[in-house]
């Protein structure tokens, strides 16, 4: 089992304008729909898995568990569905992490606990996604 990394008592609230799921979505998602369209024929579908995929990684950012594991099991049933191979999300859940570590270390390279922060909690929804995806 891996271990919960809690985060710092700074965590800013889900709602501040300057949340990590706030500014990071747009570019984020903007990844995942490429990588989905090379897997998917159909763009809705494609934009559709990409849409999925964030909100599990955003749940689990914002500590939302549950929610995660839906948005995890909507996309694995999508990924059934259409027949395409279910290890493209595990390409994408590395998108997702590289795409967050680039945009933190970008953004705050002059604010480093601020950095540290938001890694510590993209290090913690990670493994939170891998024990998921282990269950």
């Amino acid at each position: 089992m891996l271990p919960f990394l809690p985060t710092s008592s700074t965590t800013l609230a889900p709602k501040s304008p300057d949340d990590l799921t706030s500014w990071s979505e747009a570019p984020v998602c903007d990844r995942l729909f490429g990588l989905y369209s090379t897997a998917f024929s159909e763009t809705d579908r494609a934009r559709q898995a990409a849409r999925l995929h964030w909100s599990c990684w955003r749940a689990y950012l914002r500590q939302l568990a549950s929610q995660g594991r839906a948005s995890r099991q909507a996309l694995a049933h999508i990924i059934e569905e259409s027949h395409v191979n279910p290890a493209v999300i595990d390409r994408a859940d590395a998108v997702v992490v590289d795409e967050l570590t680039d945009l933190v270390l970008h953004r705050y390279r002059r604010a480093p606990e601020q950095a540290k922060d938001y890694i510590t909690r993209l290090v913690s929804a990670a493994a939170q996604v891998a024990q998921a995806r282990a269950a």
